[in-house]
């Protein structure tokens, strides 16, 4: 029992979670704070659990009848959830969220250091001075152009990788491109169990 609960100790490599106060506080509602916690210390009533705790005699998943239905089964693992879209409601939901901040910065970064002085602008210098060097401004990534667009790819929306980007079948769950930067960003999302987190880099990059 102790060594289940313990498990999150091995999980390297990953982001570090914020707990603090305020955080803990004020950051989550009461049942998500609940559900994290126990997530973490693997103390969720499961059905491992609570056949471990004498609470229920099978441990078996109601879905698809696994015969030990852990939590890592239940979001990452169960067939019919899978089909049932349960997993990629999890993984669109995600996806939502970081789609909804790239169209933020898109507003609030675009054009935001291409503001460039006239060039025919005198510059008037002191008798006896140096002129100052001027700044150049950096152009931010989003700021090289106006026409950007977001494609996402979810369970209900699928698209379509523009022809002038490439040929293609495959879609990564999001696309960003620009036509007249001639730019595109390819996001791939992978939501699994922290336990699997190697795992799955390994066989993302490979």
């Amino acid at each position: 029992s102790l060594s289940l609960q313990s498990d999150w100790t091995n999980w390297d490599d990953l982001i570090q979670q914020d707990l603090g106060w305020n955080e803990l506080m004020y950051g989550f509602s009461p049942s998500l704070l609940s559900f994290w916690l126990n997530s973490i210390q693997n103390t969720l009533p499961d059905p491992t659990n609570l056949r471990r705790w004498g609470k229920q005699k099978s441990a078996a998943c109601t879905l698809c009848k696994w015969k030990n239905c852990t939590l890592q089964h239940i979001l990452c693992s169960c067939p019919k959830g899978l089909e049932q879209g349960r997993i990629s409601w999890r993984h669109d939901s995600i996806l939502v969220v970081i789609t909804k901040y790239l169209k933020e910065s898109l507003v609030a970064k675009k054009n935001i250091n291409n503001i460039k002085e006239p060039s025919d602008r005198i510059r008037f210098v002191k008798k006896g001075t140096k002129p100052t060097k001027r700044k150049r401004t950096k152009t931010t990534y989003w700021g090289a152009a106006d026409d950007w667009k977001i494609l996402m790819d979810t369970r209900r929306v699928q698209y379509q990788v523009p022809p002038a980007i490439a040929s293609t079948s495959q879609r990564p769950d999001i696309c960003v491109y620009s036509l007249s930067a001639r730019k595109v960003c390819f996001i791939e999302l992978t939501s699994p169990a922290e336990e699997n987190v190697k795992l799955w880099k390994i066989k993302e990059e490979s």
